[in-house]
């Protein structure tokens, strides 16, 4: 499930790239996984739920795993579409430190509401948490990607530079900005989750 979901999101991306089109993806594909895997299709959403201590560390491998391979797979698909190979690269901002700060913020944020909405007993599963994870994905794109040029997912950034180094790019040299970034925000999310909601 981690694969599909995964793979969908990175696919639609690369499609479309319009903020709220990938979120209403996003709110159809995590009501699709929930139950099964907890529909993260993020490393940062998985390291979030491991601070957590809802994953253990095997099961967050394999989740890693599993998202990196979807997005991979995505990336071939977009390339066998467009013609072109989609992959990440920052935009507007000269300063490289400035779209890792917003890359770790938003994607802290986003994580964070992940975790409240998936977790926490006055929320957890709610018949609206799909439609709030991805509207919330949406309306996080829409204030910072056309000047960061991201997508708060680790697997994204990694499996489409995969792909763009073996046909001969050089976008792998952004992974640790945007992977590392993003990673770092999960993280964040998973420690905030403890400090103000997890039972003491």
């Amino acid at each position: 499930m981690e694969f599909i979901g995964t793979f969908f999101i990175v696919l639609s991306i690369g499609l479309s790239g319009d903020a709220m089109a990938v979120g209403l993806t996003l709110v159809a594909l995590t009501y699709m996984g929930a139950s099964i895997s907890g529909a993260h299709y993020n490393p940062a959403v998985s390291l979030g739920f491991f601070i957590s201590s809802k994953l253990t560390v095997s099961d967050l491998l394999k989740y890693i795993l599993a998202q990196l391979l979807g997005a991979f797979t995505a990336s071939g698909l977009i390339y066998f579409i467009t013609e072109f190979v989609y992959y990440i690269e920052p935009t507007s901002l000269s300063k490289l430190y400035k779209p890792a700060t917003i890359e770790a913020l938003f994607t802290f944020i986003f994580v964070l509401v992940f975790l409240v909405v998936m977790l926490t007993k006055a929320h957890k599963r709610a018949p609206l948490h799909g439609l709030i994870i991805g509207l919330s994905f949406a309306g996080l794109y829409y204030v910072v990607g056309g000047i960061a040029g991201s997508y708060f997912n680790p697997a994204l950034v990694i499996g489409t530079s995969i792909f763009d180094l073996i046909n001969g790019g050089d976008s792998y040299l952004y992974i640790p900005l945007y992977a590392l970034s993003s990673l770092i925000g999960g993280a964040m999310a998973g420690i905030a989750y403890n400090y103000f909601y997890r039972p003491k």
